[in-house]
C-alpha cells in the first residue's frame, strides 16, 4: 500500500476543521491510497451530491489490511502498535 499525505477537501461536507476530512483509508496507523490509484465516489444520499472519494483497495490490499486486525489463534492481537482499518469503502 502506498502511504500518502492526502490534503483535505471538505468544502462539500461543510466541516469547520478541514483536517477532519480525509479521502484515504486508515490502515495500521497510516493514511493510504490504493496502489492502483482507483477510488470510489461517496455521495450524499439525500441530494446525490458527490462529497468525497475513497480509495478502492484491491483484494490483496484489503486482505493485507485485514490481517493486521484479525486476532491470532491464541486470542492475542498480532504484535503491532496499532492495527485498525478504517475505510468507508473498499473491496471487502
Amino acid at each position: 500500500m502506498q502511504e500518502t499525505a492526502t490534503k483535505p477537501a471538505s468544502a462539500a461536507v461543510g466541516l469547520k476543521d478541514a483536517r477532519l476530512f480525509r479521502e484515504a483509508c486508515y490502515v495500521d496507523g497510516q493514511w493510504v491510497q490504493a496502489k492502483s490509484g482507483a477510488a470510489i465516489n461517496v455521495d450524499n444520499p439525500a441530494t446525490g451530491e458527490i462529497i468525497g472519494r475513497v480509495p478502492k483497495l484491491d483484494g490483496a490490499e484489503t486482505r493485507q489490511a485485514m490481517r493486521l486486525i484479525v486476532p491470532s489463534p491464541h486470542g492475542a492481537r498480532k504484535q503491532r502498535k496499532s492495527a485498525p482499518l478504517f475505510c468507508a469503502a473498499g473491496s471487502i
